[in-house]
């Protein structure tokens, strides 16, 4: 009898032992994760704020707090060849087009707009690809809206920038694309030429 209680007291003390010995564990583990979570809290990210582009950027456009972000990235060596948030954007242009979510190179920014071309507004025949952006360079193609043996679509822009485009409703209901492109100033009489005639006019993505 002596033998069985001194056995039934010795698997009561070990399973006591091992209770205790687990709770330490788990505390010892979540003072650990505690410990973690605040330094990590109290760490400020390493890196500088850049400006991103909020939505695709043509050239000419000007910096804003409307069509950019700051995000905060270390760089390292490569920090200098973008734009810093911290910077006076407001009175920077892009000399060249920007897509969205893309950092702002130093090398694309200026401070006054210079172009050598027009800007005009051009209502298509047929809406783009859906593969063209805003800044992207386009060739444009007129022709008569019948059919003739002298009607031959002629190219009558070459690698206009694409400055914006807009989709809107006509009276018919029909969707009518207008684009607004920055055309070489000798190109300029070919689009009047166009619109003057009410020709069918594509745009295509240049090679």
């Amino acid at each position: 009898m002596l033998m069985r209680k001194r056995n039934r007291k010795v698997k009561l003390t070990n399973r006591i032992g091992s209770r205790r010995n687990r709770l330490l564990i788990i505390t010892i583990f979540s003072l650990l994760v505690a410990a973690v979570w605040v330094s990590g809290v109290g760490s400020t990210p390493s890196g500088n704020n850049f400006l991103i582009a909020r939505t695709d950027l043509s050239s000419y456009t000007q910096l804003s707090q409307d069509n950019s972000d700051s995000v905060q990235i270390d760089l390292k060596d490569e920090a200098p060849k973008y734009v810093q948030s911290n910077s006076k954007m407001s009175s920077w242009f892009l000399a060249k087009p920007v897509r969205a979510g893309e950092l702002i190179p130093v090398t694309s920014v200026i401070a006054e707009p210079v172009s050598n071309c027009t800007a005009m507004k051009i209502t298509l025949g047929m809406s783009l690809n859906s593969n063209i952006h805003t800044g992207d360079q386009l060739d444009i193609w007129s022709g008569q809206t019948s059919y003739t043996p002298n009607s031959i679509p002629i190219q009558i822009v070459s690698r206009a920038e694409l400055l914006n485009a807009k989709t809107s409703t006509d009276a018919l209901s029909q969707s009518v694309q207008t684009i607004e492109v920055c055309v070489n100033q000798a190109e300029v009489r070919s689009v009047v030429n166009a619109i003057a005639q009410k020709l069918v006019v594509i745009a295509v993505l240049a090679k």
